[in-house]
């Protein structure tokens, strides 16, 4: 029997880039994909929470940043401004949270094709 392993090196980029594939081109949300295979449960909830937000297209660019909010999931908006921060707990309190993950993800996706 062969070795069935890939050389990512030499996977093809997706002609358009949606939120089920954005975890394995997305620089960030990479590292977590591999940090959650090793058994890093946190890296792992915070990509899957993350691209909960992608999947369901609840990212809205304001003047300001991003509003985050999934239906039944936030009692408001979770606001991300344009430096990259956020007004949610865990972000003041880890410095860090799937809110700015999913923001990544968002302009990721919206510049792929540009990039292509």
């Amino acid at each position: 029997m062969g070795n069935n392993k890939v050389d990512p090196d030499k996977i093809e980029p997706p002609q358009r880039m949606l939120f089920w594939n954005v975890i394995y081109w997305e620089p960030t949300s990479k590292r977590l994909l591999e940090l959650g295979k090793n058994g890093d449960e946190k890296a792992a909830s915070k990509l899957t929470k993350a691209n909960k937000y992608v999947e369901c297209d609840v990212i809205k660019e304001t003047n300001d940043g991003w509003d985050l909010q999934i239906e039944n999931h936030n009692k408001k908006p979770v606001k991300v401004s344009k430096d990259m921060k956020c007004d949610c707990p865990g972000y003041h309190t880890y410095g860090d949270c799937s809110h700015l993950l999913a923001v990544r993800q968002f302009l990721f996706i919206n510049s792929w094709e540009k990039v292509l």
